[in-house]
């Protein structure tokens, strides 16, 4: 809504302009991150070595990605969290939530690629 009668005292685009002038000013700068070209169809030879790693014979207990890790460690018992890196950006938040619950972290580089994150279920006694 417009009002002619309040147009000396508006003062929100003024607000706008300077809102954005700090919002400017607190923007990180762009920090390009690395990219990996390794074919989709090697991700289930990946899953299949975790499995066979980690002594996991249900795949449901193996859960990739940035997202799925999250997922799983606030809504299932993990066992443990492998990361690509130690300080990826992306993983900040799983991180956190590791510390916090005191849950084991394997740092594993390029051998868990492409993804960044990978969330390993506990072991329930029903699990065959």
């Amino acid at each position: 809504m417009f009002y002619d009668n309040l147009i000396e005292v508006d003062h929100s685009l003024a607000f706008i302009a300077h809102i954005d002038a700090v919002r400017r000013a607190l923007a990180p700068l762009l920090q390009c991150l690395p990219t990996f070209q390794q074919p989709r169809y090697q991700t289930a030879a990946l899953i299949d070595k975790l499995a066979a790693d980690y002594d996991i014979t249900n795949r449901n207990r193996i859960k990739p990605t940035i997202a799925e890790a999250t997922r799983a460690i606030l809504r299932r018992d993990p066992e443990r969290i492998l990361l690509a890196s130690a300080d990826h950006p992306d993983t900040i938040l799983l991180r956190h939530l590791c510390a916090q619950r005191n849950i084991i972290v394997s740092v594993l580089g390029d051998k868990i690629h492409p993804y960044q994150a990978i969330t390993l279920i506990k072991q329930r006694s029903e699990d065959h």
